[in-house]
């Protein structure tokens, strides 16, 4: 459906899909915290750091 309020156009529709099965395996699933000291936290435990304090570090490692 299509319709107009003042100057605005807006589009109305709705979709239908199969539905998605209930559950999956999870045993294999991991579990990613993205933030702000830290880029990416696994639920392993597994860290990775985030790349603009490595950028920083390296502009002061060139003025070196």
């Amino acid at each position: 459906m299509i319709k107009r309020k003042g100057k605005r156009w807006y589009a109305i529709f709705s979709v239908e899909r199969q539905a998605l099965p209930k559950s999956m395996d999870s045993t294999n699933a991991i579990g990613i915290d993205v933030g702000l000291k830290k880029y990416a936290v696994l639920s392993n435990g597994r860290e990775y750091e985030n790349p603009r304090f490595l950028r920083k570090k390296e502009k002061k490692l060139k003025k070196a």
